[in-house]
């Protein structure tokens, strides 16, 4: 086989092998972006409607009970306005759902729960009825006899909402595992081009080493990686062609690098993309954390709260209208113990999702939340903002907030202070936290690299300073407190978190 032909046949094959990576590449990326459009215009609609059947089913249950203890007209006005609004926002998003599952089967938990829906409306006009007709410990008794009935109604709902959370969280499982295998497929695809690159460069080197000696310059020149000159052998014999041929290798061999270059950078590119999808996946799970404490915190106050409420009034009429003493002091410490839980059920709402967070920014809220944790565990907290501007994004808000949180929840268990710091700086496009103590101190690296329970704290705060592509240090004397700095810049990308940590210095505050 002449030399000529070998140099066909090995730049087919390569070419073919870029061909083959190109395929699979392309085809990863079609189905990545078939699937990101399905999570996008599907999953994420669906997983919303689900909320809303759940939020709305609460929300009904609880507007019968304000309107069978209202007393005035106006309150029962009012409550049965917002009945029709939660039944008409129900029935909607029922629709929406059911709509949404297109000419597929519909799952049967969604027909029990249509079922259940069109069965409890019954339940619901009966009571409406009976509250209406002057019935009311009737309306009472049969609002406490269908509890059964609204517990299945609920848990059906929330079975639907955690289906199709599972459903969305394979669909982005299956997009993060195409996204690697693509990686896996373009690293091996150019370790193999460059296998063959090698091979058959090799094998020609080799073979006209051995069968022609007078090119042995130039083959020592290509085996270094030298392209620059041709080799010079003229005339039109079988030397001046194989001469011709050699330097069409090389060039063949000079733009395969310059591609195996752009390759790589395009590699690089994918990779960063990759790593700013994965963040972007772990902001939004830590955005969806957020969203549920504040459903939780919501429905703490707007079920139990008015469960406790109801509770208080009733143990007062039972306390004002007692015969004896007795069940007088009974009912009022009841009653009183009803106001406790209803204190620490919104104590634990504030800790969920402050209000004060959203309504009067991230100064406001620390502000008072240094103050009630100061007071709650008897530890003199100091707060300081300095030159703060409190028009920060809403998860660099919220991020920052549960970072404090933290931080003097470990402070409090594990530091044994008497006194600790809060501290907000803003300069020069930084936005500076500072968390410190006076306690016994810690191993700060051996905190970080530990698996044991008492060091998550510091391993969440650690991933929080990641989200807004921060910068976490730590100081730790030990005997002589703690210090927990944290730099944000203010434009932050989700990037990477640089952390240092110094253990047993010198360093005050």
């Amino acid at each position: 086989m002449s030399i000529r032909v070998r140099l066909i046949l090995g730049f087919n094959l390569f070419l073919a092998a870029l061909a083959l990576l190109g395929f699979f590449s392309l085809r990863d990326a079609f189905r990545a972006h078939d699937l990101s459009e399905h999570i996008d215009s599907v999953s994420l609609a669906r997983l919303a409607q689900a909320g809303d059947l759940v939020e709305q089913t609460a929300q009904l249950r609880s507007l019968e009970l304000g309107y069978l203890l209202a007393d005035e007209a106006d309150e029962r006005a009012g409550a049965q306005h917002s009945i029709d609004d939660c039944i008409q926002t129900l029935t909607s998003s029922l629709s929406a759902y059911q709509a949404s599952q297109g000419n597929a089967t519909l799952p049967a938990v969604l027909v029990s729960y249509i079922d259940g829906h069109r069965h409890y409306l019954g339940t619901h006009a009966q009571l409406m009825a009976l509250a209406d007709g002057g019935w009311a410990d009737e309306a009472l008794a049969l609002y406490n006899g269908s509890a059964v009935q609204y517990s299945g109604l609920a848990a059906q709902a929330q079975t639907l909402f955690g289906a199709e959370q599972a459903s969305l969280d394979a669909e982005l499982a299956r997009q993060h595992s195409i996204g690697d295998r693509s990686r896996v497929v373009l690293i091996g695809g150019l370790l193999g081009v460059a296998l063959v690159i090698f091979a058959v460069g090799n094998v020609l080197v080799a073979y006209i080493h051995r069968r022609l000696r007078v090119l042995t310059q130039g083959t020592q020149r290509v085996s270094r990686g030298d392209f620059s000159r041709p080799v010079a052998v003229g005339g039109g014999d079988e030397f001046g062609v194989l001469a011709r041929d050699f330097n069409g290798m090389m060039d063949s061999l000079r733009a395969a690098r310059d591609q195996v270059a752009r390759f790589h950078a395009e590699a690089l590119r994918m990779r960063e993309e990759r790593i700013a999808l994965l963040q972007e996946g772990l902001t939004r799970e830590v955005k969806a954390q957020e969203r549920e404490r504040q459903r939780v915190a919501r429905e703490l106050h707007d079920q139990a709260g008015q469960a406790l409420t109801a509770l208080q009034l009733g143990l007062s009429r039972v306390e004002q209208s007692a015969v004896s003493s007795e069940t007088r002091e009974m009912a009022a410490s009841l009653r009183a113990m009803a106001v406790d839980t209803m204190g620490m059920i919104r104590d634990l709402a504030l800790d969920l999702r402050p209000a004060a967070l959203d309504e009067l920014g991230l100064v406001s809220a620390l502000r008072q939340y240094v103050k009630d944790f100061s007071e709650r565990v008897g530890l003199p907290v100091k707060f300081e903002a300095h030159a703060i501007v409190d028009d920060l994004p809403d998860e660099t808000r919220i991020t920052l907030f549960r970072i404090v949180q933290e931080a003097l929840t470990n402070i409090t268990k594990h530091a044994d202070a008497s006194r600790a710091w809060v501290a907000l700086r803003h300069e020069g496009g930084e936005f500076r936290l500072l968390v410190a103590d006076n306690g016994r101190g810690f191993d700060a690296d051996g905190a970080l690299r530990g698996s044991d329970h008492q060091s998550l704290g510091l391993l969440g705060i650690q991933e929080r300073c990641h989200l807004l592509s921060g910068r976490l240090e730590i100081v730790s004397l030990l005997g002589d407190g703690s210090r927990l700095r944290i730099t944000i810049p203010l434009a932050a990308a989700p990037g990477r978190l640089e952390t240092s940590r110094v253990v047993n210095t010198g360093e005050q505050t």
